[in-house]
């Protein structure tokens, strides 16, 4: 193994290390809790992938895919991950809803 790349692999275990350490030093992070500031960038990030404007996004990809799938651009397994990988992007919330039922305070508000 080359200098480099050695650099790179202590870099590595440095940044988990201080992500592991910091995970174990401050659980109430990851706890799902009331309304946290973790749990409403969450939130936001959530609304803004699932907006109007990413909706007309994915409408134009999945006319691309379409498009370059038929002239044989690309491959229809490759347009299938991608049209499923859109339809989890804007699903996830109900998957979610779904899986934890019972739990209280799931979802967006």
């Amino acid at each position: 193994m080359n200098t480099k790349n050695k650099i790179n692999v202590y870099w590595n275990l440095a940044i988990f290390t201080v992500f592991t350490v910091v995970a174990f030093a401050l659980p109430e992070l990851s706890m799902a809790e009331g309304e946290s500031a973790m749990n409403k960038v969450l939130c936001a990030a959530t609304n803004y992938v699932q907006s109007d404007v990413a909706k007309g996004l994915a409408v134009a990809a999945v006319i691309c895919l379409g498009l370059a799938a038929l002239l044989g651009k690309i491959s229809w397994g490759l347009g299938l991950m991608v049209i499923v990988g859109i339809g989890l992007m804007f699903g996830a919330e109900d998957i979610i809803t779904k899986i934890s039922t019972g739990a209280e305070g799931t979802g967006c508000t």
